[in-house]
């Protein structure tokens, strides 16, 4: 019988982080969070991002080249 083991969870990522991936400053990452546009996880005090939840993110607002 083979055992299986949980998932590691995913790596999150600093706000610092997460605007670098994105290609946005971080006062505009900070503007998305107040607004509640994007996904974000608390730890602490400390704001942490998910990159599935910033690939989503980049998913929802993606415009076609027809508009």
């Amino acid at each position: 019988m083979t055992e299986t083991r949980p998932s590691s969870p995913s790596p999150v990522l600093s706000p610092k982080d997460a605007a670098r991936l994105l290609g946005i400053s971080s006062r505009t990452l900070a503007r998305l969070v107040k607004r509640r546009e994007i996904a974000f996880v608390r730890v602490g005090g400390s704001l942490r991002f998910k990159p599935d939840d910033l690939r989503a993110f980049v998913d929802q607002n993606r415009t076609s080249r027809h508009e």
